[in-house]
């Protein structure tokens, strides 16, 4: 899909079942006993996620990769920086996990993937979670990783990207950037964390979701990230209710057909777009949420990154 602006530019999301293989492997992790974050706690949820990404295979081999150090509010932010041959952009990537799972490991072939397709030095973020770490931390270390990557990479581009919980923050530091008048070149949003309503459509047709989110599980990670339910709603954590979405960086807005998130995904891309920020919304209607990590899984998430490839030559010039 082009960049389009304007209201009724963004359309309804086709319906598809699940994909076969997603489907197989849901089924394959509930037989083997898999059980959702809120029922085994934070932190065997994390060391659950992390023996997964472990035993995955290897990601795509890159000319350098390093660990390094940005200063934040609270000490030093590890970040892990990925570099191809001759990048054109600088992604500040932020992982999902909703802001309690989920770190440099877990992601790394994400990374990987999206360095290599894409043709950017991509930093990923190992800010503070919950519930160690309540809201706005993870936020305030967003923030502090963009300072430090303008700071540190100043002669490219700077793009920043996120999925999920990751979403949620990259859209947020879209928002500061205008603010402060220093521009970025694109956002990269998907699927999002955008509102705190679980009434809506999504929420409720996939509550049971898949083995990746369910509805139970997102208002589990709340809880642990925003306990004060007041504060649910401040646009800081919830964009979708920011009082001007226009002027900010273009957005590249992924969006997933089975998935709880899905409806307030495209609530965020509609209001962007009638606000006049261009978006570009890649729809895969048989993918569930986090479907970027399932590389070699299904061909969607492979083609994923081409897709946001294609959409950042639009925005960096090819």
């Amino acid at each position: 899909m082009p960049f389009v602006t304007g209201a009724d530019a963004v359309p309804e999301l086709s319906d598809a079942p699940l994909h076969p293989a997603l489907a197989q492997l849901q089924a394959d992790q509930w037989a083997a006993g898999k059980r959702p974050p809120q029922a085994i706690g934070h932190e065997a949820a994390r060391a659950g996620m992390l023996a997964t990404a472990l035993a995955a295979p290897a990601g795509d081999d890159l000319p350098r990769v390093e660990d390094l150090a940005a200063p934040g509010p609270e000490g030093d932010i590890p970040v892990r920086v990925y570099s191809p041959d001759d990048p054109r952009a600088t992604i500040l990537y932020l992982h999902g996990g909703g802001w309690v799972i989920g770190g440099l490991d877990e992601f790394d072939r994400v990374a990987r993937r999206l360095a290599r397709v894409a043709r950017a030095r991509v930093v990923s973020v190992d800010y503070r979670r919950a519930p160690e770490h309540v809201y706005p931390a993870a936020h305030d270390d967003a923030q502090a990783a963009l300072d430090w990557v303008r700071t540190t990479c100043a002669d490219l581009p700077i793009v920043v990207a996120g999925d999920s919980a990751g979403g949620n923050l990259a859209a947020y530091l879209a928002l500061e950037a205008r603010d402060a008048g220093e521009p970025l070149a694109g956002q990269v949003l998907a699927y999002p964390v955008t509102d705190h309503d679980p009434s809506r459509a999504s929420h409720l047709q996939f509550a049971k979701g898949t083995y990746r989110l369910t509805a139970a599980a997102m208002a589990w990670f709340w809880d642990r990230y925003v306990p004060d339910v007041a504060r649910r709603t401040e646009p800081r954590v919830a964009p979708l209710r920011a009082r001007d979405l226009g002027g900010l960086a273009p957005a590249i807005v992924v969006v997933a057909g089975h998935d709880p998130l899905r409806d307030e995904v495209l609530a965020y891309a509609r209001a962007l777009a009638e606000a006049g920020t261009p978006v570009s919304v890649r729809a895969y209607p048989e993918m569930e949420h986090a479907f970027l990590s399932s590389i070699g899984v299904v061909e969607d998430a492979s083609r994923v990154y081409e897709e946001i490839a294609a959409d950042l030559d639009v925005l960096l010039g090819g």
